[in-house]
């Protein structure tokens, strides 16, 4: 009798154990999958998905000086002036974009464009198919440059390679941002120049449908 209750122990506990393993490798897939990701996108002929409820999260550091996580957010939709675009908004005050975005993707050329509403016209902001050196102006007097088309950065999570690399000038041709993205995911890592300091911010979490 004693054996048989031993014996049935010895099954519990191996059963628990096996579960704890199971549920531990459950964790690791989940933990993979959203590195997975945040590293690599999920495909597609965009270079920054907009769909609703996606949203990125970066840190930011200014002057070298880590301040706080912002995380921008794709949520409704407007219509300006026919043309339907949704709204991308900073979360945390406006520290990165200032003001909500309003972007729309052309179905056939993959172009993302944004409408600047204070201006009311629209300006190409990634072009589908870059190509080096390819320049457009934008707002004022301002203009971008595809300063590269196979660009890496490296963060705490992820090497990127591959990166579609986009310079602003403003009307001096002075740089004053650098926006680097990865086509299926975003833009991954921005540098500004901002009242004389260098502003950074790096992808650090993202959730996209």
């Amino acid at each position: 009798m004693k054996k048989l209750i031993y014996m049935m122990a010895f099954l519990a506990l191996a059963s628990q154990l096996t579960n704890c393993k199971k549920d531990d490798k459950d964790d690791d897939d989940d933990n993979s999958s959203t590195a997975t990701v945040l590293c690599d996108g999920k495909g597609g002929s965009t270079w920054l998905r907009l769909d609703s409820t996606n949203s990125w999260t970066y840190d930011y550091s200014a002057a070298g000086i880590n301040i706080q996580p912002v995380t921008l957010l794709a949520g409704t939709t407007t219509i300006e002036d026919g043309l339907t675009y949704r709204v991308v908004t900073d979360e945390d005050g406006g520290y990165m974009l200032f003001t909500d975005y309003y972007y729309r993707e052309d179905a056939t050329t993959h172009d993302i464009y944004r409408y600047y509403d204070l201006y009311d016209e629209e300006y190409l902001e990634i072009p589908g198919s870059p190509t080096l050196d390819q320049s457009w102006p934008t707002f004022i007097n301002y203009s971008r440059k595809v300063t590269g088309v196979d660009a890496s950065v490296s963060t705490g999570s992820c090497n990127y390679t591959g990166l579609l690399e986009i310079t602003e000038f403003n009307g001096n041709m002075e740089a004053i941002n650098i926006f680097y993205y990865k086509k299926g995911l975003g833009l991954v890592k921005l540098i500004r120049q901002y009242q004389g300091d260098e502003h950074v911010f790096v992808l650090k979490a993202v959730s996209l449908k």
